[in-house]
């Protein structure tokens, strides 16, 4: 599916909501679907944060379908859910589903540093977490 497909199809299963059907689903695909996004990580394009450095990018930022550290992805808690969602892959923690799992295997972070290829730089990790608040909000 194509990163604009899978951006769409997020903003109407968002706006249609979560059917009991759906979460029972998700669940029952749950430890599956972790593993799915795990594998998507350790890609080497998704092994660092698409915002700074830091190489433990255990993270994701819905829409935009990027993998993210930690200290990024309070980041984009910043910026309300309205502009960036973020969700853990590694702990087990989120229940993720179908339509979020799709928007990251159709973007990732390579595709999305050539979309996003007129950005502020990258920072570096451990940048004050106002610094990268200035750029995320310009950013996305």
């Amino acid at each position: 599916m194509e990163p604009a497909e899978a951006i769409a199809a997020y903003h109407e299963a968002l706006s249609a909501g979560r059917s009991p059907e759906a979460i029972a689903a998700a669940r029952a695909a749950d430890r599956q679907s972790h593993a799915e996004l795990n594998a998507l990580r350790a890609r080497p394009e998704n092994s660092e944060c698409f915002d700074c450095t830091a190489r433990e990018a255990g993270w994701a930022a819905l829409p935009h379908g990027i993998y993210l550290c930690i200290d990024c992805a309070q980041v984009h808690r910043h910026l309300g859910r309205h502009i960036s969602q973020v969700k853990a892959i590694n702990t087990g923690t989120y229940l993720w589903m179908p339509y979020e799992l799709q928007v990251m295997r159709s973007i990732g972070n390579g595709r999305a540093a050539r979309a996003y290829r007129n950005a502020p730089p990258k920072v570096a990790a451990g940048t004050p977490a106002e610094v990268k608040l200035k750029r995320a909000q310009a950013l996305y």
